[in-house]
């Protein structure tokens, strides 16, 4: 994936710099526009907006449920209510009361979904720390890069899906704290 910078403004009033970048991807053309604290993505002539918590580097998604009474249907597709090309998908069932995460990624993006019964995630950015309790099918929280979390609390029928941005690379995990610590602050 290549980036090709278009404009760069400043904007005093609004406290924020605005970056155009255009991708080259299968010479089709898409338009990314980064602000800080927000993500958005111009496709078709839409704008998506996908805005971060402004502390640490997570937000949670309210996904749309569909419904009557013979159930309830949430469709998840990339770049339209997931912030990022979905290139792997797994799920966690069969808790027990152990912990487990204990991890960062330097460039792998995440969207956690509790399909059934709850959880807690602590989040932490090396200078804060959130916990936030996963629940129900239409919540998803997406967890951007450089953030340390830990699983922890699951319910006995707890099954989370987990949609990520890339595929599997060991090398890009982070999984000592000290180690995480230092490479945030560098």
């Amino acid at each position: 994936m290549q980036y090709k910078l278009i404009d760069l403004k400043y904007y005093d009033d609004k406290d924020f710099v605005l970056v155009v970048l255009q991708k080259y991807l299968n010479y089709s053309y898409k338009l990314l526009i980064f602000l800080s604290y927000c993500y958005y993505k111009i496709d078709g002539g839409r704008v998506r907006e996908y805005p971060f918590n402004k502390i640490m580097n997570y937000k949670i998604l309210n996904f749309n449920v569909i419904g009557d009474g013979r159930g309830k249907l949430v469709s998840l597709e990339s770049f339209k209510n997931i912030p990022f090309d979905i290139k792997r998908v797994y799920y966690i069932y069969d808790t027990n009361t152990e912990p487990r995460g204990f991890h960062a990624h330097t460039r792998l993006e995440q969207v956690v979904v509790a399909l059934a019964g709850s959880c807690e995630f602590e989040l932490d950015d090396g200078k804060n720390k959130e916990i936030i309790k996963l629940n129900s099918p239409n919540i998803g929280l997406y967890i951007g890069v450089n953030m340390w979390r830990i699983m922890r609390n699951f319910s006995n029928d707890c099954r989370l899906m987990v949609l990520a941005s890339d595929y599997y690379n060991e090398s890009e995990y982070i999984r000592d704290y000290n180690e995480f610590l230092k490479d945030i602050n560098e």
